[in-house]
């Protein structure tokens, strides 16, 4: 920033409900000003970012029937309680995912809470959805993140032992002991 200079602004706000607040001198002890910063944030358990509408968390291949789980944190950046916490998925295939843990509705300043992302493929696809998260952030209500995963086959096995009767009861390599 630039050190020594001296601004003079007026600010005209609005309050959460939309009523429009002049803050001056007269009326105004302290203002906390938030300009075009979103206050809610998400990150993978790894501490990376995942950033509104560009953000993927990806689940990768897993056995059909079997689960995968990613956990999220969301973090509240701003001066001010972010409420009506929830979250929603949709998409091409949104009931391949499911959301474990979200268990709060508000976060205060500066709180965060982790929640869980379970993928459980029963067909052998690529399956992709949208989880919106949404609160009372301003400039972000709706915070989009695209989940994808893909449903494999469950492996054959390799080797199939049988076990026969007399002299053939026991195979080496695909041999019999006779």
């Amino acid at each position: 920033g630039t050190t020594g200079k001296r601004y003079r602004f007026n600010v005209v706000a609005t309050d959460w409900v939309g009523n429009v607040q002049a803050l001056n001198a007269a009326n105004a002890t302290a203002a906390t000003l938030v300009v075009g910063s979103s206050m809610i944030a998400v990150q993978k358990a790894d501490g990376t970012p995942v950033p509104a509408k560009t953000g993927t968390v990806a689940l990768g291949k897993v056995i059909n029937g079997k689960t995968q789980r990613k956990t999220l944190t969301i973090r509240n950046r701003g001066p001010l309680a972010l409420t009506r916490l929830g979250a929603t998925l949709s998409g091409a295939t949104p009931k391949a995912f499911k959301i474990e843990g979200l268990a709060v509705a508000s976060l205060a300043s500066g709180a965060s809470t982790t929640f869980t992302i379970v993928y459980q493929p029963l067909d052998v696809k690529t399956h992709a959805a949208v989880l919106r998260l949404t609160s009372s952030d301003i400039y972000q209500p709706s915070y989009d993140i695209i989940l994808s995963g893909t449903g494999v086959a469950p492996l054959k096995p390799e080797i199939v032992v049988q076990q026969g009767t007399g002299a053939n009861k026991n195979l080496k390599d695909n041999r019999s002991t006779r």
